[in-house]
């Protein structure tokens, strides 16, 4: 039974007491310790019917676990799959494994700009995830999934970050691929349409699957092309939150670029594409109270000129 069903089952219980209440107050002969009693639990069961009893434990995590880290933001790394010496049948574009990223977040020099520090450790989505500020997929256009039908931990992702936690997933379309836990392997997360070519035989199917009905995408609405003329001088690239100096952006080297719309905050932004005037391949979408940050470069070791990135992604998240 999931949560929802739940907190709805809750308010009819709450309905129930509340008649209960008002009975027993009624009553000539009122029985007030019955009436304490009800009264408390009608009071919780609402609560969590209304989801305001979550809040408060919410509020009081946060609370605990700002003081204990002493005001550096925790980054769990996600780490459901192993990363194993087959690494296409785990990730996506990505060679920089977990353990990469925590070394290089707790080495990183934040100098004085912005004193506050990044704690990182490995975790699982089976985790309570409002102990993080950040959640990190290392896996690229894959993410670890417990149910490949209902999805849970694609809406727990969504969950921390409508609560206002920041996702950043550091490589390629996230999402495209899902890792089922059962087969071992990552399968499509993207479903198919299906196009219809010509022959002399006769006309043939064949399936394709957009980037927009990848699951990340079609739920926040983001346009994701295949990246074309990338030689082209007239591309005009700047970055917009000065995370960048010009000649440390990655030019020529961004496989997908997305369309870059009012849901969308470039960080790299790319003008003068003759297909989308405005594109990106560096940004966050604001999401509820917190943010998706994507990075659609590849960080592989066939694009050397993009592993500046790594340090620039520590960067931006401690400044999001």
């Amino acid at each position: 039974m999931n949560s929802r069903i739940l907190k709805e089952l809750s308010l009819l219980v709450a309905g129930a007491l509340a008649g209960l209440l008002a009975t027993l107050i009624l009553e000539t002969d009122t029985r007030w310790l019955l009436v304490i009693s009800v009264s408390i639990s009608f009071i919780l069961i609402t609560c969590y019917g209304l989801s305001i009893l979550n809040t408060f434990v919410r509020c009081i995590v946060q609370t605990v676990r700002n003081a204990r880290s002493k005001g550096r933001r925790m980054v769990g790394i996600l780490d459901d799959i192993s990363w194993t010496a087959d690494r296409e049948t785990i990730s996506s574009w990505t060679h920089v494994k977990p353990c990469d990223w925590i070394e290089r977040i707790h080495t990183y020099e934040f100098g004085d700009v912005n004193k506050r520090k990044l704690r990182a450790n490995k975790i699982s989505l089976k985790a309570n995830l409002n102990r993080y500020n950040i959640v990190l997929n290392p896996y690229g256009g894959v993410y670890p999934e417990s149910d490949t039908v209902k999805m849970v931990n694609l809406e727990k992702i969504f969950s921390f970050v409508s609560e206002g936690g920041l996702f950043l997933n550091v490589a390629d379309v996230p999402g495209y691929w899902m890792y089922n836990t059962r087969l071992g392997t990552k399968v499509d997360a993207t479903p198919s349409t299906y196009g219809v070519l010509q022959h002399k035989d006769g006309l043939q199917l064949f399936p394709i699957r957009p980037f927009e009905k990848t699951p990340f995408m079609e739920k926040l609405s983001i346009r994701v092309v295949n990246s074309s003329d990338q030689n082209d001088s007239s591309w005009k690239y700047s970055c917009t939150n000065n995370f960048f100096v010009d000649d440390e952006i990655p030019r020529h080297s961004a496989e997908r670029l997305a369309i870059v719309e009012k849901n969308i905050q470039p960080i790299i932004l790319i003008e003068g594409n003759s297909v989308h005037d405005k594109c990106s391949p560096l940004f966050y979408v604001p999401y509820g109270k917190g943010k998706f940050l994507f990075n659609l470069y590849f960080l592989d070791r066939k694009y050397p000129q993009n592993m500046i990135l790594v340090d620039k992604l520590i960067r931006i998240v401690q400044k999001l």
